[in-house]
């Protein structure tokens, strides 16, 4: 009968909104997870790169006062 029908329709798109809901959720869980990791990715090659330029510069040095 049509309002069992209806009854049942409404249930269903409850349900998959509900649905929807919860993955925009996790989609928007991911997306700060992922910024996070780029940040701190970004973090560490700054810090390597700094490491990288005090090695060049101590073996220029140490180039420089051995000749």
């Amino acid at each position: 009968d049509l309002k069992a029908l209806e009854s049942n329709i409404a249930s269903e798109l409850q349900q998959k909104e509900c649905v929807l809901r919860e993955r925009q959720a996790e989609a928007k869980r991911l997306d700060m997870d992922f910024h996070s990791y780029e940040t701190t990715m970004q973090d560490r090659i700054c810090s390597l790169q700094d490491a990288n330029n005090k090695l060049e510069t101590i073996l220029r040095e140490e180039t420089a006062a051995a000749e």
